[in-house]
Formats: C-alpha cells, sequence, structure tokens
C-alpha cells in the first residue's frame, strides 16, 4: 500500500509546513545537509522534502539549495558605504574596513598589468641583489616584502631610514633590482633614491596608488594599487592599501618562488597560501 493512498492529505501539508518552517529558520545550515539529513531532522520523509521543494516552485531539493545559496549570498553582502560615523557599533566598522579590502582586491585583479606583472617576477628572479626602500607605512611593506623573499631564497635588503636611502645605493650595479613602495608616489627621498639607482645601472620597480606620479616617471616599470580614498574612508583604505600591497608582494613570491626557487628554500614551516601553491606547482 503506499504511502500517498493511505496518509491523510492534512498529514502531507503539515509535513511540508514542517519542512518549510525549519529551512527558512536554518538556511545556512541546510546548505550543507543531504535530503536524508534534512528528513531526518524534521521527523519527515525523503519523499516529503521532494514534495515540500515543488511546492516552493522547484524541479527538487537540489534546485531549492542553489536557490537557498544565493540567498544566503545576497543577505552576506558586505557594506561598501563611504563613511564611518563615530557612533557606529565595532561590528559595522569591522565589516566596512573587511569589505574595503575585498573590494580593493577585487579592483586589483580586474586591473591588474598581467605582461609588465610577469616581467617584473622575472627581473626579480634573476637579480643579483634586490633593494626594497620604502619610508613611513611603506617600510612595514618592505621589511616584509624582505622577509618573504629570504624564505624562497633570494637576496634582499630593505632601506627604510631616511639618512641612509642614498647612501644605499653606493654599492648597486647593474644587474640589482630596486624596488619602491611609495602609495603618494611624490615621496622625495625615495623618488630621488631610485633615481640614482636606475642612473648606476639597476632596473627599477615601483609600486604605487598614483599612475601620473613622480615615481613612475623615474621607474622602468610600476605597479599599481587601486584603494580609492575618495570613494571609501581613511580607515578602510588604509587597510584595503595594506591588503593590496600584500596581494602584489604574493604574487610576486608565488610565481617566481614556484618555478624558481630551489625546493630546500620552500620553508616547512609555512601554513599558507604561498606554501600549498608552492608544493602543488
Amino acid at each position: 500500500m503506499s504511502v500517498g493512498n493511505s496518509t491523510p492529505r492534512s498529514v502531507f501539508d503539515a509535513g511540508r509546513e514542517k519542512i518549510a518552517e525549519y529551512i527558512s529558520q536554518n538556511s545556512e545550515q541546510v546548505l550543507m545537509m543531504s535530503i536524508d539529513e534534512l528528513a531526518k531532522l524534521t521527523g519527515t520523509a525523503k519523499s516529503a522534502v521532494i514534495r515540500c521543494s515543488k511546492s516552493l516552485g522547484f524541479d527538487g531539493y537540489t534546485a531549492l539549495k542553489i536557490s537557498l545559496a544565493a540567498d544566503v549570498t545576497r543577505k552576506d553582502e558586505r557594506d561598501y558605504s563611504n563613511s564611518i560615523d563615530v557612533d557606529e557599533t565595532a561590528d559595522s566598522i569591522a565589516n566596512k574596513i573587511f569589505s574595503a579590502n575585498i573590494r580593493t582586491l577585487q579592483d586589483t585583479i580586474h586591473f591588474l598589468n598581467i605582461p609588465v606583472l610577469e616581467k617584473v617576477v622575472n627581473l626579480l628572479a634573476e637579480a643579483r641583489m634586490i633593494y626594497i626602500y620604502g619610508v613611513g607605512t611603506s617600510a612595514i611593506f618592505g621589511t616584509d616584502f624582505q622577509h618573504r623573499l629570504f624564505q624562497v631564497g633570494y637576496s634582499a635588503i630593505v632601506v627604510t631610514d631616511v639618512a641612509t636611502m642614498k647612501d644605499s645605493t653606493l654599492n648597486i650595479k647593474e644587474g640589482d633590482v630596486a624596488f619602491a613602495f611609495s602609495d603618494s608616489g611624490r615621496t622625495i627621498v625615495t623618488v630621488e633614491t631610485m633615481k640614482v639607482a636606475k642612473e648606476k645601472g639597476a632596473t627599477t620597480i615601483c609600486l604605487t596608488g598614483y599612475t601620473d606620479s613622480p615615481i613612475t616617471e623615474v621607474c622602468d616599470y610600476a605597479l599599481f594599487t587601486t584603494a580609492d580614498e575618495f570613494k571609501y574612508p581613511i580607515e578602510s583604505s588604509l587597510s584595503a592599501w595594506h591588503g593590496e600591497l600584500l596581494f602584489e608582494k604574493r604574487t610576486h613570491l608565488v610565481q617566481y618562488g614556484a618555478y624558481q626557487a630551489p625546493p630546500a628554500t620552500t620553508c616547512s614551516n609555512w601554513g599558507s597560501t604561498e606554501q600549498k601553491l608552492l608544493v602543488s606547482s
């Protein structure tokens, strides 16, 4: 005897309502459930789940979950508003800063000049010595870049002291690379140092936020950030710029580290994306 012939219609309706209510209240969890798990948790049968899905306008349970996933994604959309108010909650501020990082990384991959990036990667891989320059906030990124270069077996010197920047160019020669970080692209000592490095035969590369800045005029190659201080508040902009610089550096690191560095340099203590990419390449 079939269930359809032995069970009153009201029982079917109650079962569908129970399933629909559970899905409504636990949509994210349902995305990870099989039809058997949902039926068990709602005290119904698989056939009831299928009927419920169809009564909601879907071909079946799988189609229902696809629609649920889209709804969950929309609910989780980030706040890209252009201001942070004094009375905002910590949760709201964190969301906006995180959103700025996401947007900046998305913009970076969209506007990234891949041919220039590939050329920069090859130049760094072939350099006799890599000189890294940056002052203020840029100094932090320069130091981090040096550390990551060390991890894949490359020689790098980072100079962040204004008084000694030009002095560091005394030993620069052809075959070296000078890499500068400057968001504004107008930091005088950084621009002047890159100019001297270029005159001494080094290949000069910069990572900056402005295409028409002085540093781009003295560098052989320029990579650009896309964090927009006018679109995002300064708090988000600074955080986003850091995220983008990290993205740029890791792109360099993974590509030439995976193909150029000797196997022994893929450090065992890496628990990050770089290690996974190096190992899988």
